[in-house]
């Protein structure tokens, strides 16, 4: 008897949270944390707990928002957004958006919050386009031009990121304005070096089959 409640005592312990945590991990190919291609809300919240999956209002740019799904809202270090195809019933995931600084969201490599745009090149083993900055949709980088980045995270995955200057108060007169606006802006630009250019945000998708 007293062995039995021992056991019981040590499952009510809260999990480590290094142990949490490789919940968070991609695994390219297969899950982007807790969330696979057949998740739903309920299942979400069956295996990570109510307060720790809620259906919530997502921005999807332009003041635009949709019905998506916040994970662990009330811990910065682990939160992240996930999209979906039925925004109804909460089924087909589409991505997962990373954007805290700090995160403990573990990707290939160790790309996270914060990764400079030169480690991103270096990683893609070739120069890539984003948008250029100050609209909407300013910084992202969805395709890599054939690099390696394409394949980082496996058959049936994608990575895309939004990227942000740094230092842009810094560049001489004129340099920052031309990265600026709608059009494509190239990771080798003397400019873009220049920019102290790193990772804002991490959209993780799950592509068609």
């Amino acid at each position: 008897m007293r062995a039995q409640s021992l056991l019981l005592l040590f499952l009510s312990l809260p999990v480590p949270l290094a142990a949490q945590d490789t919940l968070l991990r991609v695994v390219p190919g297969r899950r982007i944390g807790p969330v696979i291609r057949s998740s739903t809300l309920a299942t979400l919240q069956k295996a990570l707990g109510k307060e720790s999956a809620i259906a919530d209002s997502l921005d999807v740019g332009e003041g635009v928002l949709t019905p998506g799904v916040t994970l662990f809202p009330k811990d910065s270090l682990r939160r992240a957004w996930v999209y979906w195809s039925d925004t109804l019933g909460f089924t087909q995931p589409t991505t997962v958006l990373i954007r805290s600084p700090g995160t403990r969201w573990k990707l290939p490599e160790g790309l996270t919050i914060g990764t400079p745009l030169a480690r991103l090149v270096e990683l893609n083993g070739r120069p890539f386009r984003f948008s250029g900055f100050g609209w909407d949709y300013g910084g992202h980088a969805g395709t890599w031009d054939g690099g390696r980045l394409d394949g980082i995270l496996g058959r049936g995955m994608s990575l895309g990121v939004s990227l942000t200057p740094t230092c842009q108060d810094a560049m001489p007169a004129g340099h920052y304005e031309a990265i600026l606006g709608d059009q494509e802006i190239s990771s080798d630009m003397p400019e873009a070096r220049e920019a102290c250019i790193v990772v804002d945000e991490l959209w993780i998708g799950f592509t068609r089959p």
